[in-house]
C-alpha cells in the first residue's frame, strides 16, 4: 500500500477551497497493533474555470440630452467565481470593449472602475438612443469574459424653439371672402419629437385689425407625420376701403418646459370689389349765373368720389333730369357743367337739376340736385298790357283830381324793372269838333315799339281821345322781342295823343270803321240838355253789338275816333235811325192809296215803281248816315255790310209791293 490520497470527485475550488482528512495508519504485521492518526490538509488549488458575469443584463440607461461631456452616467460591475488570484480580477473595461452602437465614440468607459460616461454632450435630435455592448474579462489562463448589451436613450428636453415651414407668408384674399372661409394654412415644426414638446398652439400676435382672423390649431398629417397645423380663419367681413392689407405676426408655442415659441409675418392682401357706389362730396350745389352768358360758359362743377379703386372707382356724370329743352351738357369725365344755350330769365329763373354719378363696372350710382339761378338783366323793355287806356272826367273838376292810374309792366327785376312815366307829347286837333285828321298815306309809318313810353314818336296831327284796343287776345303777348300787328301799339300815358295809322290796301288788318259817336259824347252834349249815359263815366269798354238786322253796331262808348284816313265823324243815329227804318213800311202802306190808277209802264206797274223808291230813298239817306266815307277800300269797312242789305231789301221788297 502506498498510501496515496486522491480524489473521488472534481473538486471545486469556489465551493471548497481547503480539505482536511484525518489519516489513520496501523503496524499489523508485527502482531501488535499499532495506529497513528495523521491530518492531511488539501488546499484546492483555484484555476479559471468560472467566467466573469452581471448582475443585470440587459440594462437600460436613460441620459439628458443637456448632460456636460464627461458625466458618469453608470457603474458597471461584473462577478468572477473564480477565487482570489489572477483568474478573480478583471481589467475588462475599456473603450475597445464597446462593441457597435458608439460610432462617434460618444462614451467612454473606465478599464477598471467600469464607469461609463458621456464623451461629449448628447442631442436626442440627432441620436435619440444608443445600443452598447459591455465585454468583461477576467486575467486567468486561459481568460475568461462576459457580454452585457446596454441601451441608452437620450432624454428629450425642450431645448429647440418650433419653426415655421416659411420665413414669410403672403395671400390674396377677395373683400367678399364669406365669414368663416380658411384664408392660411400655416405648418411648423419642432425639433423636438416627445408629444409634449412637438406640440403647438397659434396665436396672433399683432396686426389683427377689427379681430378680422383667428388661428385653428389642428392635427394634420405633413411631411411622413402628424403635425399640429395653424388654420387663419375669417371671423369678421373684411373692407377693403378701410383696410387693404393685414399685416399679422403669428406665434406657435410648444408645450414643453420651459416653453418656447417662434413668430412669422403673414401679409394679407385684401382684394378691391366694386361694392361701393359714388357719393358725392356736397348735398347741394349752386350756382347763379347772368342771363347774357354765352354758350360754353362753365357753371360749376360737380365731384363725386367712390372708395373702390382702380376701374371700379371710375365715376361717370350726367344729367338725369330737369334739362328738358338742352339748356346745359355735363361734362362726363370731369363733372363740368356748362351753357350749351342762351338762357332767359323771362322763362325761366330757377334752373333746377338732378346730376347722376354712376360708376360704370357695377352700376352704383348716387343723385345730387342742382340749382342754377339766373341773373336778371336790363334785356326787356316796359310795355302797357292795353293798347289804349280810356278814361272819362266830368267838366270842371279842380286840378290835381285823379284821372286814371296807368299800369306798365317790364319782364325784367330789380332795378332792372323799375318804371317811371312821363309823358311825351300833349295833345293837337280839336277835341271840340271831334275832327280826326289821318296820316299822310304817302308817308311811312314809323315803326311799332312794343313801348312807346320809351320811344318819342314823329310830330304829326294828334288828339287826346279814347280807343280800346282792337288787339284780339291772342296779340296781347308779353315782351318786347315779339312782333305785333300795327293794331297791337301801346300808349304810354292818359293823355298821350293817338297817331292812327295808315290804311293800306294789302295790309292784312284793315282798319275798322267806326259808327259816328251819339250826341251826348260830343263836348257840347252837356250844353244841348242830354245828360251823359252812365257808362260815360267809366274806363272799362264794352263789347261790340251785332243787332239782329245784322248790322254792326259800334261801341257803347261811342267817343272812338274814326281809324281811316278821310273819316270822318258824322252825328250819331238817335231817333232818325228809326224813323228812315220804317219809312219803307210806311211807303208800302200808302202805295196803293196814292196811285189808285191801275196804269203801268210795261211790267212794271207804278205800285213797283213806288215800291222801289220807297227803298231806295231810305237806303241812300241811311248809308251816309250809319256808314262812314273813308278813302280806304270799301271791301274792309263795314258799310259795304249796309249797302249789301240795302239791295236785298230792295229786291226783296219790290215783289212784295207788285203781287199787293
Amino acid at each position: 500500500m502506498t498510501g496515496e490520497i486522491y480524489a473521488a470527485r472534481e473538486l471545486d475550488y469556489e465551493t471548497g477551497a481547503r480539505h482536511v482528512l484525518q489519516v489513520s495508519a496501523e503496524d499489523t504485521q508485527h502482531g501488535y497493533p499499532s495506529s497513528r492518526l495523521v491530518l492531511v490538509q488539501i488546499h484546492v488549488q483555484d484555476c479559471n474555470d468560472q467566467a466573469p458575469t452581471f448582475p443585470e443584463d440587459p440594462i437600460t440607461i436613460v441620459v439628458p440630452e443637456n448632460a456636460q461631456a464627461g458625466s458618469s452616467i453608470f457603474t458597471f460591475q461584473a462577478l468572477d467565481g473564480d477565487g482570489v488570484g489572477p483568474n478573480s480580477m478583471l481589467p475588462c473595461y475599456s473603450p475597445s470593449s464597446l462593441l457597435g452602437g458608439d460610432p462617434g465614440q460618444d462614451f467612454s468607459l473606465d478599464p477598471i472602475s467600469g464607469v461609463l460616461s458621456t464623451a461629449h454632450a448628447l442631442d436626442r435630435e440627432q441620436i435619440a438612443s444608443y445600443s452598447l455592448i459591455v465585454v468583461v474579462q477576467d486575467h486567468g489562463s486561459p481568460p475568461r469574459s462576459a457580454t452585457m448589451s446596454v441601451t441608452v436613450q437620450v432624454l428629450d428636453l425642450n431645448d429647440n424653439a418650433p419653426g415655421f415651414a416659411q420665413a414669410t407668408y403672403m395671400v390674396e384674399v377677395p373683400e367678399d371672402l364669406p365669414v368663416g372661409d380658411l384664408v392660411l394654412q400655416l405648418v411648423a415644426g419642432d425639433a423636438d419629437l416627445s408629444r409634449e414638446n412637438a406640440g403647438f398652439d397659434y396665436t396672433i400676435v399683432s396686426g389683427n385689425g377689427g379681430n378680422a382672423f383667428q388661428v385653428e390649431s389642428r392635427v394634420a398629417w405633413a411631411g411622413g407625420q402628424l403635425r399640429t397645423q395653424g388654420a387663419l380663419v375669417l371671423v369678421e367681413s373684411l373692407d377693403f376701403e378701410s383696410i387693404p392689407v393685414y399685416n399679422l405676426t403669428v406665434a406657435a408655442s410648444d408645450r414643453g418646459l420651459p416653453q418656447r415659441s417662434a413668430t412669422v409675418p403673414v401679409l394679407i392682401t385684401v382684394q378691391d370689389v366694386n361694392d361701393n357706389p359714388p357719393v358725392f362730396t356736397r348735398a347741394e350745389y349752386r350756382a347763379a349765373v347772368s342771363e347774357a352768358a354765352l354758350p360754353g360758359t362753365e357753371l360749376l362743377r360737380v365731384a363725386a368720389h367712390d372708395a373702390d379703386s382702380g376701374p371700379r372707382g371710375r365715376i361717370h356724370y350726367t344729367i338725369s333730369s330737369g334739362d328738358q329743352h338742352g339748356l346745359f351738357q355735363l361734362h362726363e369725365s370731369t363733372g363740368a357743367l356748362s351753357l350749351a344755350r342762351p338762357l332767359d330769365r323771362e322763362v325761366q329763373a330757377l334752373h333746377t337739376l338732378v346730376v347722376r354719378a354712376t360708376d360704370i363696372p357695377g352700376g352704383h350710382f348716387a343723385l345730387v340736385p342742382v340749382a342754377i339761378e339766373v341773373k336778371d338783366i336790363n334785356d326787356n323793355k316796359p310795355y302797357f298790357p292795353v293798347e289804349v287806356l280810356s278814361a272819362s272826367i266830368r267838366e270842371n273838376l279842380p286840378p290835381g283830381t285823379l284821372v286814371t292810374t296807368l299800369r306798365a309792366i317790364d319782364a325784367d327785376t330789380g332795378t332792372f324793372g323799375e318804371l317811371r312815366y312821363m309823358v311825351l307829347e300833349q295833345a293837337v286837333g280839336d277835341p271840340t269838333m271831334g275832327d280826326a285828321p289821318c296820316a299822310n298815306p304817302s308817308q311811312p309809318s314809323p315803326k311799332q315799339s312794343p313801348s312807346p313810353a320809351s320811344t318819342p314818336r314823329p310830330s304829326s296831327p294828334r288828339w287826346p281821345i279814347q280807343v280800346p284796343s282792337l288787339c284780339p287776345p291772342s296779340h296781347h303777348q308779353a315782351g318786347p322781342s315779339r312782333t305785333h300787328p300795327p293794331c297791337a301799339a301801346r300808349p304810354s300815358a292818359t293823355r298821350v295823343p293817338f297817331r292812327p295809322p295808315p290804311c293800306r290796301p294789302a295790309s292784312p288788318h284793315r282798319c275798322p270803321r267806326w259808327p259816328p259817336a251819339p250826341p251826348w259824347s260830343r263836348p257840347s252834349a252837356s250844353r244841348r240838355g242830354h245828360p251823359p249815359p252812365p257808362s260815360a263815366l267809366s274806363t272799362r269798354w264794352s263789347p261790340l253789338r251785332r243787332p239782329s238786322s245784322g248790322f254792326r253796331a259800334g261801341p257803347l262808348d261811342s267817343s272812338a275816333p274814326a281809324r281811316c284816313h278821310g273819316a270822318r265823324a258824322g252825328p250819331g243815329p238817335g231817333l232818325l235811325k228809326w224813323v228812315l227804318i220804317l219809312l219803307p213800311a210806311l211807303c208800302q202802306a200808302w202805295a196803293p192809296r196814292v196811285c189808285r190808277c191801275p196804269w203801268g209802264l210795261g211790267p212794271l206797274s207804278l205800285p213797283t215803281v213806288w215800291q222801289t223808291l220807297c227803298w231806295l230813298v231810305p237806303y241812300g239817306l241811311l248809308t251816309p248816315v250809319l256808314a262812314p266815307r273813308g278813302d280806304g277800300p270799301r271791301a274792309a269797312c263795314s258799310g259795304s255790310v249796309w249797302r249789301w242789305a240795302g239791295w236785298c231789301f230792295t229786291v226783296l221788297g219790290a215783289p212784295g209791293v207788285a203781287g199787293s
